[in-house]
């Protein structure tokens, strides 16, 4: 498996570095893929995650943002169940829907991935903070560059995949990811989350309400298991 992170400039002497010793105590040290991006971008993120696919060709990809918490020994616990079930499972889920039916009432959380429902609508899976990518689907998007950026490397102008037209604009990677992941066996949330979404604000300005797990600070119920 290999982590790689897409980190902004901005972000070098602040929220990176705190992101990265939060990792490093889960023996996590990831490559950097540093954006200079001036404004946000969603076609941005999606290019320069085609580029993190690419580091990662031939094994699976531990794609992070750069604002993010950690708990290092639950972290590698899920990374394990992920690599076991080869399934695309996010680490930090920010949205209430994210989650099955009940399993925000559970306290202390049994330690499991779950299917995250509706995660290819619309309105279903967002956030790219902390996701596990199977070897199979970094292969596929490996392979379809067009998917990510234009023929001479820049970002996407217009639509490619159906939740860009849907949208009517290029959307991110986290749209690539619930979309394609269709065809690898669906998306599952890691629970309760052992990433977190540091939310200090967009670089690129403010934006209305915080975007931060609902689990990540739920105790842990030891039992480890995969969904039947």
């Amino acid at each position: 498996m290999i982590p790689v992170m897409l980190s902004h400039a901005s972000r070098r002497e602040g929220a990176r570095v705190e992101s990265l010793a939060q990792l490093a105590a889960a023996g996590i040290h990831p490559q950097i893929i540093e954006s200079h991006a001036t404004e946000k971008s969603d076609a941005e993120v999606r290019r320069r995650a085609y580029d993190a696919l690419r580091r990662a060709a031939g094994d699976a990809l531990l794609f992070l943002e750069d604002d993010i918490l950690v708990r290092p020994a639950l972290l590698n616990t899920h990374l394990a169940l992920a690599e076991a079930s080869g399934v695309t499972t996010a680490l930090c889920a920010i949205n209430a829907r994210h989650y099955p039916p009940g399993v925000l009432s559970e306290n202390p959380m049994r330690v499991r991935l779950e299917p995250i429902p509706n995660y290819a609508a619309d309105r279903g899976f967002h956030g790219s903070m902390a996701v596990y990518l199977p070897p199979a689907l970094v292969e596929y998007g490996w392979a379809h560059p067009e998917q990510f950026v234009r023929a001479d490397g820049t970002a996407l102008v217009d639509p490619v995949i159906p939740p860009d037209f849907q949208r009517g604009k290029v959307t991110g990677f986290d749209f690539w990811l619930k979309h394609t992941a269709q065809r690898f066996g669906g998306m599952r949330v890691a629970l309760p989350n052992s990433v977190d979404h540091d939310d200090r604000g967009s670089v690129h300005g403010s934006r209305g309400g915080a975007w931060r797990s609902p689990t990540f600070s739920v105790p842990e119920a030891r039992c480890a298991t995969l969904p039947a």
